[in-house]
């Protein structure tokens, strides 16, 4: 297993904040999006220069630990 380096930014919003991850290390194709503290996540609006394909919630391929073994 190898360590998951990344790269996050913090889109701070009044409800809820947003961390966005660039994967380093193992480098992937894609970033992917975590919504923090969010009280109903399906209604949540996402600011319009971010564009969701999928959501991975509970998706265990999508877990650093995984990741880690790509």
């Amino acid at each position: 297993m190898r360590t998951v380096v990344k790269h996050r930014i913090s889109i701070m919003r009044k409800d809820p904040s947003l961390e966005l991850d660039e994967f380093l290390e193992p480098k992937l194709d894609h970033l992917m999006l975590e919504i923090e503290d969010a009280e109903d996540e399906a209604s949540v609006k996402f600011p319009p220069f971010l564009r969701v394909i999928k959501d991975v919630t509970g998706d265990a391929a999508y877990y650093n630990s995984n990741i880690a073994k790509i």
